[in-house]
């Protein structure tokens, strides 16, 4: 067989490569052995390398495993093809993640090197505990044995993952495939884009998070709906291993290459069956190929697809004359009734299969901890168990005629390591031999030696396991071979070449100790030549190149014609040399095997089902005293009091604020905070009345942020109030969510929804706020009359910055695909309207100017026939600039989340984040956290906390290019929506945090807006922005001075009250005093602080502003 149509690749190589073409993004990190895959697509990308679609992937490295799986997450929801690589605890750390991608019935791929977990010590070697560890996870499964099926179930699993709506995680074992050398024949890319499925991958981007079809996901359900989707999603599962079959036969088709979920292969009426998957299905192919030569009746059931496991395709690939199944589990899951294969043949029988006529199935774990799996071994086991049939197979197998099993052991350089890649490939491409090499992984980090097994055959090789018959061995240290015992490898047959001088020692000082009886039976002969290792390869390919066959013999001639041999037998029989080194009795010892919405999605605008219909009073609006300063609607948490700007020239006022009766819930803080007392209780109040004023105010028209500036409202345009109430008049995409009473949370998110909502995306923290923000039914965002406003989706606790850091990355691919192709259309669209198209951004245009635009191209690619035209026609919405707010508590980004958090401010990319800081973890009932306040009382905290609160703005403001902003909405809403605005303006990262006040606090509801000004007068708050420049950095302080003690402000909160109060009882008053001593210095100085730093950032500019 000609190697001509293949080339020699390590597993990860293939499978690399594959995921490159098919992917779009990257999310990485690294982890032993898949490192090598995520350096492979990095550099790839790095070098501009483009994949079948045209572009060139991205590639994130993330600060953990978790943090790639919450990006993966993130990027798949918003429609990008995206993928990463891991291992072991990596996969483990991934797990919270697959189920929300799982359940949400998103396609995407997870290649996995199979690795050991750690248990009682570490492991890097391969078995199954990681994969199975994740089986439950709702991930369709597929494993490959071979590092050819490592490359097609990598293209197969990528196919079949769009069709099937099913995430996939394609598997194959851990250095012994992973970093196999071997000869792989290669899909062409014109075989690839046949194969790819279109409409399942447009299917895919249409469902992306998007605020044009605002929807939201990530929900809290009730139990009812939980298990009903959960059970709607059965379906899909069902028919995943139907659809990876007919992939399979279109891969086949084009390929030549077929394969099954299930693959039968052995005697047609076999009465022992083996099922296994991983590379331990070609060693038990060699040995059932062996053993049905010799009288047995063996079939092999290869698993392919592992989960979903389709019991109707395993039980159709089932010999119907089965009478015994030995099942192979590559793990141990202890406390259990048996190892997950295992469970899983029993049951798939059972539920087809009466009982009393079940085959006997029989347990074999192996491979634990990638202990090798010889065919010798197992068909030991075979024959202990079920009886030897006709001559048993001998423990070592015999060479095939004109094979070469060589291994080498050299000192692990960059040199050596090169040396032979260069060789390797040289027998491939220029010997025409086929090429198996396996590289044996080690710990050490010092002193390393590079330990390779190498098959050379006229055709490819199969054997993943370790060499049985040696016909060569090489090293450059014959002290490490005889310090090492290596010889106990070796038989009579074997040839050890020592090139090299680095040993200047005769063979005889290394054999001290070795019995007779043990190197007769390893009288391997050792010839030590006067050549480097570079010069024994020259001279072996040499050598292969003359036709010989590969025999013992013709080896032992050749070398002898360079320099005389020694048998190991006649160093055992010399004399001891006094200073030898011992070896003595203590061997290896050789320890023989043992036997042994259906994905979650809704859309917006359903709360409004869900009236609360108990509210105790309303406001009520006096017109004549009200100067629409805004202050009212933009404290109302909940959207039900509202102000909206008349066009109408003849409404005296210009503008009118109404409530919902049915929404509205009776806090007080819009009473509270008028200033013009415009706004009283109104207890008896006819709410029939009041539906009717709402229903004629809901006709009135809405405007959008982008919109407002231009109207007019009585005799002024809106422009002219302050940003307060011109915002008000912008209609609130966040409206009537359930949350506490008394939480600021909802008034930021409302004012986001006004002031980017029909470009917002939201990234939502668990939390508070993911609890009233996605609480089925009652979902609080909304769409505008177009259809379009926030995007808002949950993934977990603690990945929600890099969740939307996956949102970023995959909203600018798509940006730059529509760019791309838009350019390559240029010559035949309006040039006017490519130059706006391209130019496009926040500041050039509303939404609405945007789509006009958007129209005008659609109707002009509709007249050009190409590919590209019909691509860039179903993204060219991808062209808009979007919003991405990372949202959560401070539970969230000081503590759980922290580092995630850190990570994606250093990325440099353009994300927002918005803390909603409430100083303790309010949505699990109020424990401390690193944003609680020293002496604060709390959940775990008890007698108060001991440590000051993490200062989150000054550790980002160490990052200079990250705008930073503090905030208090109600103490100076001014400064908020410009802190808001100029983050989200800001080109890159910006996190702003905003004081939220708490029912945790001790604060009543209405007072919350007069607690938040406390905050601030007392320096316990600061409000502050840092604005990165190019010239340097301007920290502007927006606190003013301080003006109340901290003593004042403590005192007003019930979580600092009871522990002054608890420490005044024990101690008489004193630590009271200290503490409050403390603290108020403690305020003093960080404000001073601050101050200082905002005024060194303007010395020596030509700026009059000194910001304090």
């Amino acid at each position: 067989m000609t190697t001509s149509n293949y080339i020699l690749q390590t597993g990860y190589q293939a499978v690399a490569n594959i995921a490159y073409k098919l992917s779009e993004f990257f999310p990485l990190y690294p982890i032993t052995p898949t490192s090598q895959m995520s350096e492979l697509v990095e550099a790839l990308s790095a070098s501009g390398q483009k994949n079948i679609f045209g572009d060139v992937p991205q590639t994130l490295q993330l600060q953990s495993e978790a943090g790639a799986a919450g990006t993966l997450h993130g990027a798949l929801q918003t429609g990008t093809f995206a993928t990463t690589f891991t291992a072991s605890q990596g996969l483990l750390l991934m797990l919270p993640n697959l189920y929300k991608i799982a359940g949400e019935l998103t396609p995407g791929v997870i290649h996995v090197a199979t690795r050991a977990i750690a248990t009682h010590a570490l492991s890097i070697f391969p078995d199954h505990s990681d994969i199975m560890a994740v089986r439950q996870s709702g991930f369709a499964m597929l494993g490959a044995a071979t590092v050819q099926e490592a490359q097609d179930f990598a293209a197969i699993a990528h196919l079949a993952t769009l069709e099937s709506r099913l995430p996939f995680i394609h598997f194959f074992d851990g250095f012994r495939t992973s970093h196999e050398w071997n000869a792989v024949n290669p899909i062409p890319d014109n075989i690839l884009k046949e194969l790819h499925p279109s409409e399942a991958a447009r299917a895919h981007r249409e469902r992306a998070l998007d605020p044009l079809n605002p929807s939201v996901r990530g929900t809290s359900q009730y139990p009812d709906r939980y298990a009903a989707t959960r059970e709607a999603q059965i379906p899909f599962h069902e028919s995943c291993p139907g659809i990876v079959q007919e992939v399979m036969d279109r891969f086949g088709a084009l390929t030549g290459r077929y394969y099954k979920p299930f693959e039968y292969l052995g005697h047609p009426e076999a009465d022992t069956v083996l099922v296994t998957m991983g590379s331990s299905c070609e060693t038990a192919s060699e040995v059932i190929r062996r053993k049905n030569a010799r009288g047995h009746k063996l079939g092999l059931i290869k698993v392919r697809l592992y989960r979903p496991f389709g019991v109707t395709q395993f039980l159709n690939a089932l010999p119907g004359s089965t009478k015994r199944i030995l099942v192979m589990d590559r793990t141990a899951e202890t406390g259990a009734t048996g190892d997950p294969l295992h469970l899983d043949i029993l049951a798939a029988l059972h539920q087809q299969t009466p009982a009393h006529s079940c085959p006997e199935v029989v347990p074999f774990r192996y491979g634990i901890g990638g202990k090798d799996l010889s065919p010798g071994a197992l068909g030991a086991f075979i024959d202990d168990r079920f009886g030897a049939v006709g001559k048993a197979l001998p423990t070592k197998m015999t060479t095939d005629p004109g094979s070469f099993h060589i291994h080498l052991d050299l000192d692990k350089t960059e040199e050596s390591c090169s040396l032979l890649g260069n060789w390797c490939r040289g027998i491939f491409q220029e010997e025409g031999m086929f090429v198996q090499r396996f590289d044996y992984p080690s710990y050490d980090k010092a002193e390393a030696r590079l330990s390779s097994d190498m098959r050379l055959a006229s055709s490819p090789v199969q054997a993943p396991y370790a060499l049985e018959n040696i016909t060569l061995w090489v090293t450059d240290s014959l002290a490490t071979f005889m310090a090492e015992a290596h010889y106990l490898k070796l038989t009579a047959e074997s040839i050890v070449v020592v090139a090299g001088n680095s040993d200047q020692a005769s063979p005889d000082l290394w054999t001290r100790g070795i019995p007779v009886s043990v190197a007769a039976s390893h009288n391997c002969t050792i010839y030590q030549l006067p050549l480097d290792v570079a010069a024994f390869f020259a001279k072996f390919t040499r050598h292969l190149s003359s036709g010989i066959s590969g025999s013992v013999q013709e080896i032992d001639t050749w070398l002898g014609s360079i320099t005389e041999p020694v048998r190991l037998l006649d160093l055992a029989q010399g004399p001891v040399q006094n200073n030898a080194r011992a070896i003595g009795d203590a061997y290896p010892m050789h320890i023989p095997e043992l036997t042994a919405g259906l994905d979650g999605a809704f859309q917006t605008n359903t709360v409004q089902e869900n009236p609360l219909n108990t509210v105790a009073w309303i406001p009520s609006w006096d017109a004549d005293s009200c100067t629409a300063c805004g202050l009212c609607s933009l404290v109302c948490p909940s959207g039900a009091l509202r102000a909206k700007a008349l066009e109408q020239q003849s409404d005296l006022f210009g503008f009118r604020i109404a409530i919902n009766p049915d929404q509205c819930t009776s806090c007080g803080l819009c009473v509270e905070e008028c200033p013009e007392k415009a706004l009283e209780e109104t207890a008896e109040f006819d709410r029939q009345s009041h539906r009717k004023q709402w229903k004629e105010f809901e006709a009135l028209p809405n405007l959008q942020s982008e919109q407002v500036s231009a109207v007019k409202v009585g005799n002024r345009t809106v422009r002219e109030f302050n940003s307060v109430g011109r915002l008000q008049f912008a209609e609130p995409l966040f409206r009537y969510p359930r949350g506490v009473k008394g939480c600021a949370q909802g008034q930021y998110y409302k004012l986001l929804s006004q002031q980017f909502g029909e470009r917002l995306l939201i990234a939502n923290a668990t939390g508070s706020g993911s609890i009233f923000g996605g609480h089925v039914p009652a979902l609080p965002w909304i769409a505008n009359k177009n259809g379009h406003g926030p995007a808002w989706s949950n993934s977990l606790f603690e990945d929600n910055a890099e969740f939307g850091l996956g949102f970023r990355s995959s909203l600018d691919l798509k940006m730059n695909r529509a760019k791309r192709l838009l350019q390559k259309l240029r010559p035949s669209l309006p040039a006017a309207l490519v130059r706006d198209l391209l130019e496009s951004g926040r500041e050039c245009g509303t939404p609405d100017v945007q789509l006009e635009q958007f129209e005008k191209l659609t109707l002009h690619l509709k007249r050009i026939d190409s590919p590209e035209a019909w691509e860039l026609e179903s993204c060219a919405t991808d062209l808009m600039p979007k919003d991405v707010w990372i949202v959560g508590g401070d539970g969230w980004a000081y503590d759980i989340g922290f580092g995630g958090l850190d990570h994606a401010l250093s990325t440099g990319k353009n994300i927002n984040i918005l803390v909603l800081d409430n100083e303790l973890y309010s949505n699990t009932g109020g424990q401390q956290s690193r944003a609680t306040p020293k002496g604060a009382t709390a959940g775990m905290a008890s007698a108060g906390k001991k440590a000051n609160k993490m200062d989150l703005g000054w550790h980002a403001m160490r990052y200079p290019g990250v705008y930073v902003a503090s905030v208090a909405l109600s103490a100076d809403p001014e400064q908020a929506i410009k802190a808001l605005e100029e983050a989200a303006a800001h080109e890159g990262p910006s996190i702003v945090l905003a004081y939220c006040h708490s029912p945790a606090h001790g604060v009543a509801p209405r007072n919350g807006a007069r607690h938040q000004q406390a905050a601030v007068d007392s320096g316990h708050w600061l409000l502050y922005r840092r604005q990165p420049r190019c010239a340097g950095e301007n920290l502007y302080l927006d606190s003013p001075k301080l003006t109340l003690e901290a003593t004042q402000f403590y005192k007003e909160e019930l979580r600092f009250h009871e522990m002054l109060n608890a420490r005044e009882a024990l101690n008489s008053g004193l630590q009271q005093a200290e503490y409050l001593y403390e603290q108020q210095h403690f305020l003093l100085a960080r404000y001073q602080e601050y101050s200082e730093r905002s005024r060194r950032s303007f010395l020596g500019k030509n700026n009059a502003h000194v910001a304090v």
